[in-house]
């Protein structure tokens, strides 16, 4: 497969999300901050949950914003180890609301898509 082909593969749809993600990239952050990065995450995605159940439309925007922002920051961290993929795979599993609905759906997905769920899936279940 030549260069410019695996290029436009990683341009487009959830390929690019995850396979981006997965990429060692430069940051201004230390790789050694993912860890904290994904506790932060967690707390947040739970105060994001609870206002979906109790809070108002206000406080779930908040709390969105909130996730949102965090799983940007750890999208710019290089993940180093399993651990830190694995806080990028509970960052994407967000994007879903953290249901296996959608993300892991076979229905109707091309190969590209099964292999991202795959990854994820396998990722999480470590």
């Amino acid at each position: 497969m030549e260069k410019t082909s695996r290029r436009l593969f990683l341009s487009v749809g959830p390929a690019a999300a995850v396979f981006g993600a997965l990429a060692v990239a430069k940051s201004t952050e230390s790789p050694q901050t993912m860890q904290a990065l994904g506790v932060e995450f967690e707390r947040l995605w739970a105060i994001e949950r609870h206002a979906n159940a109790l809070g108002t439309d206000e406080e779930v925007s908040a709390a969105c914003d909130a996730c949102s922002a965090i799983v940007h920051r750890i999208l710019a961290v290089p993940a180093r180890t399993l651990d830190d993929f694995k806080v990028k795979g509970r960052a994407l599993s967000w994007c879903y609301s953290g249901s296996d609905i959608g993300l892991f759906e076979d229905d109707k997905k091309t190969t590209d898509v099964k292999i991202v769920q795959s990854i994820v899936r396998d990722l999480l279940s470590i």
